[in-house]
């Protein structure tokens, strides 16, 4: 019973250790000239279908884009089998 019991907390600790949040940012070299901006969507199957994320805001274009998988995601993920995974899209006006 526990050798069970250790083997059971051994892969759970392996299977939260191995997830993480997901982030990138891609800058264009343009000064920020406006405030942050953020948008929360989601990604479906696994993060092959994504949603498109726009910034009508910013008439000369972006100075960044950062997009991060926050840390609740996995829970969503988890709990609906990998088919809606949360994300946050954030940028700045150049």
């Amino acid at each position: 019973m526990a050798k069970m019991l250790a083997a059971i907390c051994l892969a759970v600790c392996l299977l939260v250790s191995m997830s993480g949040c997901h982030s990138y940012t891609v800058k264009s070299g343009a000064a920020q000239s406006g405030p942050t901006q953020s948008k929360i969507g989601v990604q479906f199957v696994f993060g092959l279908i994504g949603a498109e994320a726009t910034a009508p805001d910013c008439a000369k274009g972006v100075a960044w884009v950062k997009t991060v998988q926050p840390w609740w995601s996995f829970f969503v993920g988890g709990i609906t089998f990998g088919l809606i995974t949360p994300w946050k899209a954030e940028w700045a006006c150049s």
